[in-house]
């Protein structure tokens, strides 16, 4: 009798059901793994952006206070202390006057570590203001400075003492718009003022008083210029409130490209459309540039005489 060999094959291949299963699977790995990465690269730009924009607005900060916190009182002598539009009234462009980003603010600083003892060259006239860049589409923070070796002891400054805290001395009383002479664009003689942070709207500088309230003259809390001889109320303030908005570069550079064609005028007033009584603008403002926008705020306290 014939012994017959049967081989049988143990190692059965997968289905057609199993392969698909498989498959599918694989894929929703793949494209969760895609959306994750994609997630990732999207917070690491929008962290990178908001680095951006802090990293020049902090500086903007830190020179601020810097500045202002070394006020030097020229009394009888100067305006010392102006919260006043005055980039806006030195601008050669008069239709450019109108493209108003917040607050101006200057001062008459002491560059020694004693305000109290600063002599006529220890002190430079400096201040921050808003400025609309038509370049950019859009406002920059600008630093004002003029130290006794530009125009400030030539011919800017002809009162000043070199003790500023002489209260008998009753010389001329030099102007703001005489002291603070603010560059916006580049002048014989002068290039124009050193930009602290582009993309910067919406400066608010408050002056308080030592309880915390704002400071008032002639009913007004902005403009208001010191000078101790115009002034009706207190000498100085114990603190300036300094606060503005920023975007980052990234998202500035996308809303110049947007914002123009929306067609409601300059966007500089979209800019300032928080608060606007067009509700087209004020829309457009709520949605394009709100979501983008970043607060930062500071308080000095200032030197007393």
């Amino acid at each position: 009798m014939k012994r017959r060999l049967v081989i049988s094959n143990s190692r059965a291949g997968f289905t057609l059901l199993e392969l698909l299963v498989a498959a599918v699977v694989a894929l929703l790995l793949v494209v969760l793994s895609a959306s994750l990465l994609g997630s990732l690269v999207t917070n690491t730009a929008s962290s990178d952006r908001r680095t951006d924009a802090f990293r020049e607005a902090r500086a903007a900060i830190a020179l601020i206070q810097r500045d202002f916190t070394n006020l030097v009182p020229a009394k009888k002598a100067a305006a010392y202390l102006a919260l006043a539009d005055v980039s806006l009234a030195s601008l050669t462009d008069k239709s450019l006057s109108p493209l108003r980003g917040g607050d101006e603010a200057y001062c008459l600083a002491a560059r020694t570590l004693d305000p109290a003892n600063a002599t006529s060259g220890d002190v430079a006239a400096v201040g921050i203001y808003p400025y609309w860049n038509p370049a950019i589409k859009a406002f920059e923070l600008r630093r004002f400075y003029n130290s006794p070796q530009g125009n400030l002891s030539a011919s800017k400054l002809p009162s000043l003492r070199k003790s500023y805290h002489d209260s008998s001395a009753s010389p001329k009383i030099a102007l703001a718009k005489d002291v603070f002479m603010p560059v916006p664009s580049a002048a014989p003689g002068r290039p124009e003022d050193e930009v602290l942070a582009a993309y910067v709207w919406d400066v608010r500088v408050l002056a308080l008083d030592e309880n915390g309230n704002e400071i008032k003259s002639n009913a007004k809390t902005y403009p208001i210029i010191w000078d101790d001889a115009n002034f009706v109320g207190p000498t100085i303030p114990t603190t300036l409130a300094i606060s503005f908005k920023v975007v980052s570069p990234t998202a500035g550079i996308r809303l110049k490209s947007v914002l123009p064609n929306l067609n409601l005028g300059e966007p500089a007033a979209i800019w300032m459309g928080e608060s606007s009584s067009n509700q087209r603008i004020k829309d457009a403002y709520q949605r394009y540039i709100a979501p983008n926008a970043y607060v930062f705020q500071t308080k000095v306290n200032i030197a007393r005489p």
